[in-house]
Formats: C-alpha cells, structure tokens, sequence
C-alpha cells in the first residue's frame, strides 16, 4: 500500500450522499491506508481503493 491519506467528514458517519475532503487520492487500481476523521472529532483507519466509474 502506498501512504497514507486523510479523509475528512463532513458529518458524524458516513452515508451515501455525504460530503467529505481527501487530501489526495491513491493512484488507480492502488490501495492506500487512510485516517477518517469525523467531525464530531472521532476517527477511524480505513482502506480507500480507486473504483472504476460505472
């Protein structure tokens, strides 16, 4: 996996529709680590794979 991203949220979870900011993105069919920060000041690790747009 390459480095690490951020991801922030724009809400206290995640829902389809809901905003958030990546500093940048993992390079296509790459995996890369990521911090979720919410903005109730929680956090989680996840992993961010590119998807092919269909």
């Amino acid at each position: 996996m390459s480095d690490s991203i951020q991801i922030q949220v724009a809400d206290s979870h995640l829902y389809p529709g809901c905003a958030v900011s990546i500093t940048h993105l993992p390079e296509p069919a790459r995996a890369a680590t990521a911090i979720v920060e919410f903005a109730d000041g929680s956090g989680a690790h996840a992993t961010c794979h590119w998807r092919a747009h269909d």
